[in-house]
């Protein structure tokens, strides 16, 4: 049986990637870091991009504050 769009497409994670507003002194140090490019910052706040997060993690270890927690999908 050949793939179909849906079957091609790689699937997220289980987990994505959550950042607390009330804690995060948008530093930028997560979009830094991450492999794909879910991190949208602005001057302020940052917006995790849930179709590109895959759940990795690098993000929630490098930030300064903890304000970047791994949530269920």
């Amino acid at each position: 049986m050949a793939p179909t769009a849906s079957t091609s497409k790689k699937k997220p994670g289980k987990k994505l990637a959550n950042v607390d507003g009330e804690l995060c002194g948008v530093c930028q140090a997560c979009a830094t870091v991450c492999p794909v490019n879910a991190i949208e910052v602005t001057e302020s706040f940052v917006m995790v991009l849930p179709e590109k997060c895959t759940g990795c993690g690098v993000c929630v270890s490098v930030c300064p504050v903890g304000a970047i927690t791994l949530i269920e999908r």
